[in-house]
């Protein structure tokens, strides 16, 4: 009987180490903010708690994150917060460039290694950037409001007589002066020099790159397998598009170092970040040698369409407000 309650013993101490290992790590997970709208960033933080004789960490490639696409790995941050517990946080920067609702897989905690948790965010909701009842031709800028007419003028009941007799003896004098310069005159003067016709504006940069865009799909670069230059063509083409539109050297400037000087424009915020994920994620695939599926590709293609239309109304916006 003494070996049987001995054995029992040593099997309740064996539990109580085993709950006291799965407790030694414990995460927390959030994703934020939870509806958004296409190009915009998410941010997911896990927070890890652990003791401070192991060191843990979380996956930093792009897999483990889709549906949604990682934008930006953040460094991790390690605080001690007292008790032989230290604390972990890994932030990473995310965004989705199609509509619908995204929910991750279990995203895997590791030490020495080895899987030691798994956190689950919560579903992020993405929706379009236009509003869903605009028509098809409308601008994009659904706030923007029509301007009233001015109210026709009222008819009156005409000006006083005296008003056209004095109109009637100024156009007589007009004559008599028209008459007498004439008579005056010697010789004709040579005509000046004609000044050259300006030349015809070109076409708007929003036009051109639209049109640029549709030859991108007609050439089927995807069908034929060129991933790198379908990338390389929408990078080009957008670039183009935002130096001409906002006069900043586009083709000059890494994605962030773009996204500082097009929100000093009169850019929106929101396309502004998404012609800069855009573009990160051209880098993406030309340099990094990202491979997206074709579903990606087509809807970074569109998501450089959006940019463009997005911001093809500023101009005529800004000169009706001068």
């Amino acid at each position: 009987m003494r070996w049987l309650l001995g054995i029992a013993a040593v099997t309740a101490a064996l539990g109580v180490v085993s709950a006291g290992a799965q407790a030694a790590i414990t995460a927390d997970v959030i994703l934020e903010p939870r509806g958004v709208t296409v190009g915009d960033r998410i941010t997911l933080t896990i927070t890890v708690e652990h003791s401070e004789d192991i060191l843990v960490s979380a996956p930093d490639d792009r897999e483990a994150f889709k549906p949604l696409d990682l934008i930006e790995v953040l460094p991790p941050e390690t605080r001690d917060i007292g008790s032989g517990r230290m604390e972990s946080v890994f932030s990473f920067e995310l965004a989705a460039f199609s509509i619908g609702e995204f929910k991750l897989e279990p995203i895997a905690i590791t030490s020495d290694g080895l899987e030691v948790l798994h956190v689950l965010p919560e579903a992020v909701l993405v929706e379009s950037v236009v509003p869903p009842d605009a028509a098809p031709d409308a601008e994009p800028d659904a706030a923007v409001q029509l301007r009233g007419l001015k109210a026709p003028l009222e008819a009156g009941t005409g000006p006083p007589k005296w008003i056209w007799a004095a109109l009637l003896m100024a156009g007589f004098a007009a004559v008599s002066v028209f008459t007498m310069g004439l008579a005056r005159v010697s010789t004709l003067r040579q005509p000046p020099a004609s000044k050259p016709a300006p030349s015809p504006p070109g076409p708007p940069p929003d036009d051109t790159a639209l049109e640029e865009f549709d030859q991108i799909a007609e050439a089927r670069l995807l069908d034929r397998g060129e991933l790198s230059e379908y990338y390389r063509r929408i990078g080009e083409i957008l670039r183009g598009y935002l130096t001409r539109r906002f006069d900043v050297p586009a083709s000059a400037l890494t994605p962030r170092e773009l996204e500082a000087r097009l929100e000093a424009t009169s850019m929106s915020k929101l396309a502004a970040r998404q012609a800069v994920a855009t573009l990160e994620q051209c880098h993406s695939v030309q340099f990094a040698g990202y491979e997206p599926a074709r579903e990606r590709a087509e809807a970074d293609l569109s998501a450089a369409l959006e940019v463009v239309r997005l911001t093809s109304g500023s101009a005529s916006e800004e000169e009706a407000e001068g």
